[in-house]
């Protein structure tokens, strides 16, 4: 009698968890954007603005499934987008930043 080890691998494609809101701040507070995805592997997860890949910098700080803005100016004003990427698919959800200010 021989055993053999039958292995599944499991791939899912990613999946909102939360999807970004949008938000509505005044100009020198702080926004704060969250994104959670779920998927077999774990999605990666990054934050677009106008085309452009968002990094850590003194004005905005990127974490696993958030991104927080910073001192917030007018020019901030716009769409963000979030994407959560595997393996299996890339998917992408869009929030808007509205600033106002004061007075």
């Amino acid at each position: 009698m021989s055993s053999q080890n039958v292995c599944f691998f499991l791939s899912d494609a990613p999946v909102f968890l939360k999807k970004p809101k949008d938000v509505h701040a005044y100009s020198d507070s702080n926004a704060l954007f969250e994104c959670f995805a779920d998927g077999i592997p774990k999605p990666d997860i990054t934050w677009r603005r106008n085309g452009d890949l968002i990094e850590n910098s003194d004005f905005n700080t990127v974490g696993y499934g958030f991104l927080l803005v910073k001192m917030l100016v007018l020019s901030d004003m716009g769409p963000y987008q979030c994407f959560a990427e595997n393996s299996l698919g890339k998917i992408q959800a869009t929030a808007e930043l509205a600033v106002y200010t004061r007075g």
